[in-house]
């Protein structure tokens, strides 16, 4: 499958009370998105946990960043199945450039699942993109109020 690639997409109105720097999506584009002048290297180790109602339901290896992009391998457990459609949704959407679809699809994703930080603290706000076993997201400690 192609790399993930950051794919700006501005300022988007109605997006849940997100500000304009959260926005943006990871695209896949065929170039890998470590070759960017913004993409770090991490350190190996660090796993980011996904659950859906208490269940931990997959992980991702951080590997790399393209801020304000994290980009990782994703493992998904048996959990995971299916919460995997909301994600193959996602993706064409995004193909499909409908910027309403995939604002009600990232708040599926935001509805069904929950985020642990590598430390095991909670992520309040995040968009993540999984296809195969590559999996981009962003995220933020603290909640944003709407409006």
């Amino acid at each position: 499958m192609a790399a993930v690639e950051l794919l700006a997409i501005g300022c988007r109105a109605g997006f849940a009370g997100l500000p304009s720097a959260f926005l943006g999506h990871p695209r896949r584009a065929g170039a890998d998105h470590t070759g960017s002048a913004y993409a770090v290297a991490v350190d190996a180790g660090r796993v980011w946990r996904l659950y859906h109602r208490g269940e931990l339901v997959g992980e991702i290896d951080e590997q790399s960043h393209d801020f304000p992009w994290t980009y990782g391998r994703f493992r998904p457990l048996s959990g995971f199945e299916p919460l995997r459609p909301l994600f193959v949704a996602r993706s064409a959407a995004l193909d499909a450039d409908d910027d309403e679809a995939m604002i009600r699809i990232d708040d599926e994703i935001r509805a069904a699942l929950t985020m642990t930080q590598p430390d095991g603290r909670p992520v309040a706000e995040f968009l993540l993109s999984i296809e195969d076993d590559e999996a981009g997201f962003r995220w933020h400690d603290e909640p944003f109020e709407d409006g």
